[in-house]
Parts: C-alpha cells; structure tokens; sequence
C-alpha cells in the first residue's frame, strides 16, 4: 500500500530529527551550532534541531551588509519567532571583537546570534569589498569554486565562535547545517556520509538533510509549519536571497531576481561588475551574462 503524504512527512521527521539526536547523543556537545541563512534548507535542520534537541541549539546567521534582502532578514525573524529562540544582535566592529564578546558573554541554547557583519579584511559593505577583489565568480584560478565572498562574509566570522566541545583530546565545534547531496556535483562527492570531521579546522559538522531532496524539504517545512514563512522570499526572489544576487545564482533565477530589485541598485551592480568583473574565462562569461540580463530588464523599465 502506497504511504499517505502524512505518513511520509511523518517519516522525514523522524527521520532528521532521529539523525540530530544520535549526532548529540554521540558526540555530546555542549551545544550545537546550527548555520542558519532562513533559506529553505537551513529552515528546515533548524527547526528540527530545535524540536529534538531544545536544550542544544544555537543559531547562527549573518546578515550581509549591502547584500542581505528585506524579505530574507523577514523570514529569519519569522522563523526564529515560530521556533520561539530569542535573537541576540550583534555588530562586530571586526572578528577580534566578535569572540571577545562571546568570550564575555557565551552563546547560550535557545539563541538566535544575529550576526551583522561586514568584510572580514577591511570592513566593507559587500559591493565596496566587489570594488576592491572584482565579481567573486569561480574562475580559472579557482576551478573548484572558492569565492572570497564566502570566506569574508561568513566563514571567518564563524571561526570565531567558542568551542563547543571535544573530539579527539581537542576542543572543536560541532555545526549542524542544512547542506545537501543534491544541491551540486561538489556537494555530491564531498558529502558522501552524514559526519564530516575537518581536523585542519576543528570541526564536527552533521548534515542531516545530505541524500535529501528539494521535495522533501518543502514537505519537511510544512510539517514543522514553516512552508509560508520561507516560501515568500523565493515566490518573489527566485531563491533565499540571504546573498541577494549570489555570484552562484544560476542565470534564470537571476531573469526573476533582477525583476524585483530597484532601478538604482541595478545600475550599481552592473556598473560595479563592468567596471570591477576578474579575469579567467569562466568569469568573463559569467560577467558579461550578468550584465546581458541586467541591461534587458533596466531596457524594459525605460520602455514603460
């Protein structure tokens, strides 16, 4: 007999929540982080983190300074205010000042850090730091994908977040993101299991969603409640814009995203990246794709 749609979002449940308890039953953190963008999938591990393990969770989101959109920060806070964490906002002047906060004041389960943050060299809003490094594209000197905008944006900034906990004899922390198989030929071949442990980083990170689908997801969402707080941002965007125009995006999300956004920012980012894209093939292209698509919709706006 074919299971009911209630019984499979039942199933998934139980399924994630199941994967996240074993992952703190195991390795017994003080707390987990959980890396949370207010995307589909980070929406998805953090409430299901939060439903299991209450007593264990910590959110962690930053908000992009000149990039982070209107309705992601409202679906963040709708989110956050649904699962019943209290957000704690902080605005690192730079990353020294960041753990020396938290050194004071620990995170603690049931918060929400929201992190405002600027480029972790320099303290640029994002299209000042497009300005000095160029379009962050993968590009031929970058064949697997590294953009600076990841390291500078978020990844730096959450290298200084307190340990939470030991592996190994060594303190490290233990992440739960919402990364998935799916998502990407790189995510396929790096997330084969569960449980990547990054020794060179001293990281324990868990990826309950890793051999889920899309679908399963949004089913995931609605089990949880969660489906229309999320859904708006891509109903409107074309995809969590977190990044409002990630250099990832692919292109016919972007045809849709650039629909949305004010005139004045459109000439700002194609003026930015015309003026500012890197060099390698790969990114040339990309660029001159962004400013194709970009030109077109400014073309149709001039035309009504």
């Amino acid at each position: 007999m074919q299971m009911s749609l209630l019984a499979y979002n039942r199933s998934l449940v139980k399924l994630v929540e199941s994967r996240i308890e074993r992952f703190v039953d195991e390795y017994k953190p003080r707390y987990i982080y959980v890396y949370f963008s207010g995307g589909k999938d980070s929406s998805a591990v953090l409430a299901a983190s939060t439903n299991c393990c209450p007593e264990k969770v910590v959110a962690v989101y930053n908000h992009i300074v000149g990039q982070t959109h209107r309705l992601n920060v409202e679906a963040v806070i709708g989110v956050v205010k649904k699962l019943g964490l209290e957000i704690r906002r902080i605005v690192p002047r730079n990353p020294e000042n960041l753990r020396i906060t938290l050194l004071q004041d620990p995170p603690r389960p049931g918060q929400l850090l929201y992190l405002v943050v600027r480029s972790y060299r320099y303290g640029l809003p994002y299209w000042d730091a497009v300005k000095k490094w160029g379009f962050p594209v993968p590009s031929e000197r970058a064949r697997n994908g590294v953009r600076w905008c990841c390291s500078e944006y978020k990844e730096k900034w959450w290298y200084m977040l307190p340990p939470n906990g030991v592996h190994r004899g060594r303190t490290v922390k233990y992440n739960v993101v919402g990364i998935k198989r799916s998502d990407s030929p790189h995510r396929a071949k790096t997330w084969r299991t569960m449980i990547n442990i990054y020794d060179s980083k001293s990281m324990v990170t868990l990826a309950p969603l890793y051999d889920l689908s899309d679908n399963d997801v949004w089913s995931l969402l609605r089990s949880y409640d969660l489906y229309d707080i999320v859904k708006k941002q891509y109903d409107v965007m074309g995809e969590s814009p977190n990044c409002t125009l990630c250099p990832l995006m692919p292109l016919h999300i972007l045809e849709k995203a650039v629909t949305k956004l004010p005139t004045s920012y459109l000439e700002m980012v194609r003026d930015t990246i015309e003026k500012y894209g890197v060099r390698g093939s790969v990114s040339e292209y990309k660029v001159s794709k962004w400013i194709e698509i970009i030109d077109k919709e400014l073309e149709r706006r001039s035309r009504q």
